[in-house]
């Protein structure tokens, strides 16, 4: 058996932890798209107006 060791800043190490978070979200947003749980880009928009509204 050999044994292989990887040696990275801790720069490289968040930033690699970051992309596996950003990815494990897409991966979630894409099976629910599958699963017909997301809504249109109008609908979206839609919330977002209706957000930004009741912010002013």
């Amino acid at each position: 058996m050999k044994l292989l060791m990887v040696i990275e800043s801790i720069k490289q190490l968040q930033e690699k932890e970051s992309l596996i978070a950003a990815l494990k979200i897409m991966a979630l947003g894409e099976k629910d798209r599958r699963q017909g749980k997301g809504i249109s880009i109008a609908e979206s928009r839609a919330q977002l107006a209706a957000v930004r509204q009741r912010h002013k």
